[in-house]
């Protein structure tokens, strides 16, 4: 009995021993965890300024003021003049981007503004890769992007093949958000 009473204090040494270990690597972990979400939060902010750097100077009209320089399926139009086809021609001729504004909000340092197409618009193969260029900001052989752009956030992109008389063309509803700052 007296050797069992003799190995108590160590039995109690090793278990505090054990609890303390125990405390010491959740500390740890609870600090690598913290550096893990310091290491995000500096990425985040990071893309944050990038993207505050980027809208800086980008202008507010660009889809307005854009929009007006987009002339749509021309080689259809003219095929369509030829061949006479009135109602089709109509609809075609009356193909423009207008833009319906949905919403406005101010979040983050810059300002949001929603965006829809009134209509769908009819688009060829070639305009649909300059109307792309446009909205993305990326280069499309032979099209270039603008600088000093705003963000343009694609929310619902619609396409869809239709024949126009024997004229093959697309048909594109958008609804997206522009972010300037």
């Amino acid at each position: 009995m007296k050797k069992l009473l003799s190995l108590l204090p160590l039995a109690l040494v090793l278990y505090f021993l054990h609890v303390r270990y125990d405390a010491l690597q959740i500390a740890s972990r609870t600090v690598s965890d913290t550096e893990i979400q310091q290491r995000v939060i500096a990425r985040i902010a990071a893309q944050k300024e990038q993207v505050l750097s980027h809208l800086q100077g980008s202008n507010s009209d660009y889809l307005r003021m854009g929009s007006e320089t987009f002339s749509f399926a021309q080689p259809q139009v003219r095929r369509l003049q030829i061949a006479g086809s009135r109602q089709e021609l109509d609809t075609l001729r009356l193909n423009r981007l207008q833009w319906v504004e949905a919403s406005e909000r101010s979040a983050f340092g810059f300002k949001e503004t929603d965006f829809k197409l009134a209509q769908p618009v009819f688009m060829n193969g070639e305009d649909l890769k300059k109307f792309l260029v446009f909205i993305e900001g990326v280069s499309i052989d032979p099209y270039i992007a603008k600088e000093k752009r705003p963000q343009l956030v694609i929310r619902d992109f619609e396409l869809k093949r239709k024949m126009i008389g024997s004229e093959e063309v697309y048909a594109i509803n958008l609804h997206l958000t522009q972010r300037t700052k």
